[in-house]
């Protein structure tokens, strides 16, 4: 894993993160946490993209963080609804989603929205049931260039929820334990 900056832009609340490490062994590096709420509309992209130059920069550790930046864009706006899709295959899934998603969305239109997706599991019929998230690009435009206005170029974008459905994927929150008796140890699929 290369350093990384990760960026959750909360109600009222900007948290900026610096990891290194592996995935094995992760390391925070620096964490800033900036209260916007105070003399500034906490929802307006500028407020936002100037809290985070500011952990970017040093801020109140004088210690510039540096690395790939990742922003967890909130889903607030986001229309979430779950898919059964009669296969499998994440190319597969992103070449239609888009369309399927399309009769679920009532205040945009689909071209209007970036989509993404997670696949939830496998159904017994072969298929695969998926989450799928689309948000309005108008107020995710405006984020980014609010950021780029102030020198912040996000390598990659995330929905705060998606990125806490594969976050909880990753480290092994959906799948059995190997080792557990079935009728002893239900996994828990609490997120």
């Amino acid at each position: 894993m290369v350093r990384s900056i990760g960026v959750d832009p909360g109600d009222r609340l900007v948290n900026v993160v610096e990891l290194d490490g592996s995935y094995r062994k992760t390391r925070l590096l620096n964490v800033s946490s900036t209260e916007i709420g105070l003399g500034a509309d906490p929802m307006r992209p500028e407020s936002i993209a100037d809290a985070v130059r500011e952990a970017l920069d040093g801020g109140v550790t004088g210690k510039p963080m540096k690395g790939r930046v990742t922003l967890g864009y909130p889903c607030r706006e986001a229309v979430l609804r779950t898919l059964e899709l009669p296969f499998k295959g994440a190319d597969a899934i992103k070449k239609v989603v888009k369309s399927e998603i399309e009769g679920e969305i009532f205040t945009h239109s689909v071209d209007d929205m970036v989509v993404d997706f997670h696949e939830v599991g496998p159904l017994s019929s072969g298929g695969t049931k998926v989450m799928v998230a689309s948000v309005p690009k108008v107020g995710l435009r405006d984020q980014l260039e609010a950021f780029e206005s102030r020198r912040i170029d996000p390598e990659q974008i995330d929905l705060d929820t998606m990125a806490l459905w594969r976050a909880a994927a990753w480290c092994g929150a959906f799948g059995a334990d190997a080792d557990a008796d079935d009728d002893d140890h239900k996994p828990i699929h609490a997120v």
